[in-house]
C-alpha cells in the first residue's frame, strides 16, 4: 500500500476545514472588504443577563418622620400643605466600595390594598395612605417599591448599590397645585431628596433623618455615577430629576445641596409625558438631554396605551449630544406586570395584533371588590415572571454599559446587534435607536408620494392620505353593519391625535415584481457615515367586523421580505440586501389598544360612548413603534459615494403593509 506523505495529509486537513467553513457560512455574512462580519452582529447572542453577580447583597429600610418638605411639595392656597417622607430599601453588595447607585421609582397607584384570598392578587382599591397615612381596617399598605425587588437584587449582586424609593405618602395617587397637577415634579424633586440624604449617610456613616447608624455605611456610595429607573408615572419623575438638577431654574439650589452628582442614565418604563413646570412662570415638555436614555414600552399596556413618551424621543431625534436614546418595545406585556406588588392585569387578557400575553390567561375570573376599576383580577395570578425576567435584563444591560463602562451591553438597545437568546426567547420585542452622534436625514415620509414602478398593485403614499383611507373604510365597515341591523348611518371622526409621526405608507399587492424609489435630499456623501437607518412599521388595513362586532380581520401579514439597494449620484444601483436580515418584520407589531378593531391605524376611542349622538363613533389615531433597521453601508459595496435614492424591490405578489418614517446616515461610534 501507498504511504501517504506528511504533506498529502496536512493538504487533506487544509481542505477539510475549507470545506467545513463553507458549509457553515452564514447566509447573512458581508461580502467585500470585510467579510468575516455578520450583517447582525452575535456577539452578545451567548450573554445572560439573568446570570447572578459575584456580591452578597444587604437589604435595610430607612424612613423619616413624615413632615411638609416645601422643596418636594410646596404648600399652596388650593392644596396646602401636604405631608410626605424620605422612605424606601437599600439593596446593598457586601463589599468595600463605593459602589455606583440606581435609584428605582415606582408609579401612580392605590395605596391600600385587601387580600384576594390565599393565592390571589391582591386588590389595591384604596388610597386613604397618601392623605393619612394609614389604611381603613382590613386593608394593608401596598409596598409598590417592593416590586421591583428580583431587578434590585441583581443589580446589588453586580456592585450596585439599589434604592427602591416608596412615594406613597403625599404623592401616590395623589394631586399637587396647578403647575404639577399629577406631582411630576413632586416625584423629581423626592428622587433628589432621597440622594441627599444617601450623601450625607455614605459621608458619616449615619443619618439621624433616616433614623439610621451604621458605620459600616460611610463611603458606600458613589454618587459621580448614578442611574435613574422610573416605571410608569415614575418614568416622568426620574427625567423631571435629571432636568431639575441639570437644567431647570431650580438647578442651582439642587447642586448647593448635593455637589458633585452625576446622573448618567434614565431608563423609563411606560411612562407619561405630561406638561410640567419648567421656569417659574413656565410650562412645557422635559426630555433626558445630556444623558443616556431609553423607553421600554409595554406592547399590551392598557394604562398608558398611547405610548406619549415617544414624543419626548422624536424631541431629542435632531440633537446630537453624544447619548445614546432607544427605545425597547416589549410585546404582550401589560403595564402593571413590571411591577410585582401590582398583582391585578391592568388589560385584558387578550392583546392585540397578534401579541402574546405574557402571563397566565387561563384562571377564572375572580369576583372584584366594590370599587374596583381593574376587571381583570384571575385565580392564582399575581404578576408575569417573564416580564421581571425581561426588566431584570434590560436594567443590569443598560446600568452596566452606562455606570461601569461594560459599552457592549449598551448594544442590547442597538439593533445592528442581535439579541441574547436568553432575553428574545422570552418575547419578541422592536428596537428604535439613535447613537447620539451626529447624522444625517436624507429622507423624510411625511408629505411623500411617491410612485411605484412599474405602475399598478402596490402603493406608495404619505400617511396623512393613507389615514384618509382607513377612515373611509372603517366609515364602510360600520355603515354596511348599520344597514344590516336597521340602524341609522354612522358618522365617523377622528378624536383628537396621539404621537404624530409622518410616514410614507406602502401597501397593495404587488401584481409584479416593483420598485419604489424613494428621493433622497441633495445627493448626500456618504463619506465619514458608517450606517444607513431605516425607521420601519407595520400597519393594518382591515376593519370589518361581523354583527358581534368581533373582528373578521385575518392576521395581519408580517409584512412580506423585500430587498434594498442605493441609487448613487452616477445613477448606479448598489448591490441588494434583503430586509429579512436585518430585523424581524413579523415582530413589528402596530398597536397596543386592546379595543382596537384588528389593531389598525385607527381603533375606537374607549369613550366613544359618551358622544352625544347615538351612531357617532369616535377613533383615535394609534401610535406608531418603529423598528430601526441598521444597513452598514458596506453592505451595499459602497465607499465614499454620493446617493440620490433608496430603491425598494418587492416581488410579484408580495403584500406589504408598512409605513417608513424616514432614513439616517449615521456615523461610527
Amino acid at each position: 500500500m501507498a504511504r501517504t506523505s506528511k504533506c498529502q495529509v496536512i493538504a487533506v486537513k487544509i481542505l477539510a476545514l475549507a470545506l467545513l467553513a463553507l458549509s457553515c457560512k452564514s447566509t447573512v455574512q458581508r461580502q467585500g472588504e470585510d467579510s468575516s462580519l455578520r450583517i447582525i452582529d452575535e456577539s452578545l447572542v451567548d450573554v445572560d443577563l439573568l446570570k447572578k453577580g459575584s456580591f452578597t447583597v444587604s437589604e435595610i429600610d430607612y424612613a423619616s418622620d413624615p413632615a411638609v418638605d416645601e422643596r418636594v411639595v410646596p404648600s399652596t392656597a388650593s392644596n396646602g400643605e401636604v405631608i410626605v417622607d424620605v422612605r424606601g430599601r437599600l439593596y446593598l453588595p457586601n463589599g468595600k466600595g463605593p459602589f455606583p447607585v440606581v435609584v428605582l421609582v415606582h408609579g401612580n397607584h392605590a395605596t391600600c390594598g385587601i387580600s384576594g384570598g390565599e393565592g390571589n392578587p391582591r386588590f389595591d382599591i384604596n388610597s386613604d395612605f397618601t392623605s393619612t397615612g394609614t389604611c381603613p381596617p382590613g386593608y394593608m399598605e401596598v409596598p409598590s417599591h417592593l416590586g421591583y425587588q428580583a431587578s434590585a437584587r441583581h443589580l446589588a449582586s453586580w456592585g450596585y448599590a439599589v434604592i427602591a424609593i416608596n412615594a406613597n405618602r403625599g404623592i401616590t395617587s395623589g394631586f399637587g397645585p396647578d403647575y404639577d397637577a399629577y406631582l411630576d415634579r413632586a416625584r423629581g424633586a423626592q428622587v433628589l431628596r432621597h440622594l441627599e440624604e444617601l450623601r450625607r449617610l455614605s459621608s458619616e456613616g449615619k443619618n439621624p433623618f433616616l433614623k439610621l447608624d451604621n458605620p459600616s455605611l460611610q463611603g458606600k456610595f458613589d454618587l459621580s455615577h448614578v442611574g435613574l429607573m422610573g416605571h410608569s408615572r415614575g418614568g416622568l419623575g426620574v427625567r423631571m430629576a435629571h432636568n431639575l438638577y441639570t437644567s431647570s431654574f431650580e438647578s442651582k439650589s439642587w447642586q448647593d445641596r448635593n455637589p458633585g452628582l452625576k446622573i448618567r442614565a434614565v431608563m423609563e418604563i411606560g411612562s407619561v409625558d405630561d406638561w410640567v413646570k419648567v421656569g417659574e412662570q413656565k410650562m412645557g415638555q422635559i426630555e433626558a438631554r445630556n444623558v443616556a436614555w431609553t423607553l421600554v414600552i409595554p406592547g399590551c399596556d392598557y394604562d398608558v396605551h398611547l405610548f406619549p413618551s415617544i414624543d419626548a424621543f422624536i424631541r431629542m431625534l435632531p440633537s446630537a449630544d453624544g447619548h445614546p436614546k432607544s427605545i425597547f418595545t416589549v410585546w404582550g406585556s401589560n403595564h402593571n406586570f413590571f411591577n410585582s406588588e401590582w398583582q391585578v392585569s391592568d388589560a385584558p387578557h387578550e392583546c392585540s395584533g397578534g401579541q402574546k400575553p405574557l402571563w397566565d390567561t387561563t384562571g377564572a375570573p375572580l369576583p372584584i371588590p366594590s370599587g374596583s376599576a381593574r376587571p381583570h383580577a384571575r385565580v392564582g395570578l399575581t404578576g408575569s415572571p417573564a416580564q421581571i425576567a425581561i426588566e431584570q435584563s434590560l436594567l443590569l444591560a443598560f446600568f452596566r454599559a452606562n455606570l461601569s463602562g461594560d459599552k457592549a451591553l449598551g448594544h442590547v438597545f442597538d439593533p445592528q446587534y442581535r439579541l441574547p437568546k436568553q432575553l428574545s426567547s422570552l418575547a419578541k420585542t422592536s428596537r428604535e435607536y439613535h447613537s447620539g452622534l451626529e447624522g444625517k436625514i436624507v429622507f423624510e415620509g411625511k408629505a411623500s408620494e411617491v410612485k411605484a414602478a412599474p405602475e399598478g398593485g402596490l402603493k406608495a403614499v404619505s400617511s396623512p392620505t393613507y389615514i384618509s383611507e382607513q377612515l373611509a373604510q372603517v366609515n364602510r365597515s360600520w355603515n354596511a353593519y348599520a344597514a344590516r341591523q336597521n340602524l341609522g348611518p354612522f358618522v365617523i371622526s377622528i378624536n383628537g391625535k396621539s404621537t404624530d409621526r409622518e410616514a410614507l405608507a406602502i401597501y397593495g399587492k404587488a401584481t409584479e415584481d416593483q420598485d419604489i424609489i424613494l428621493p433622497l435630499k441633495s445627493e448626500p456623501s456618504t463619506q465619514g457615515y458608517w450606517t444607513l437607518d431605516l425607521l420601519v412599521s407595520l400597519r393594518s388595513e382591515c376593519y370589518d367586523f361581523d354583527d358581534n362586532l368581533r373582528s373578521t380581520c385575518p392576521t395581519m401579514q408580517t409584512g412580506s421580505d423585500f430587498k434594498v439597494s442605493l441609487i448613487r449620484g452616477d445613477g448606479v444601483e448598489t448591490k441588494a440586501v434583503s430586509a429579512a436580515d436585518y430585523i424581524d418584520l413579523a415582530s413589528v407589531h402596530k398597536s397596543s389598544l386592546v379595543w382596537g378593531v384588528s389593531g389598525g391605524i385607527l381603533a375606537k376611542d374607549p369613550d366613544w360612548k359618551a358622544a352625544p349622538q347615538t351612531n357617532r363613533m369616535l377613533y383615535l389615531q394609534v401610535p406608531v413603534v418603529y423598528q430601526t433597521m441598521r444597513l452598514e453601508l458596506s453592505d451595499f459595496q459602497l465607499r465614499d459615494a454620493a446617493i440620490k435614492g433608496i430603491k425598494l424591490h418587492f416581488a410579484k405578489g408580495s403584500s406589504p403593509s408598512m409605513l417608513i418614517e424616514s432614513a439616517r446616515l449615521s456615523r461610527r461610534p
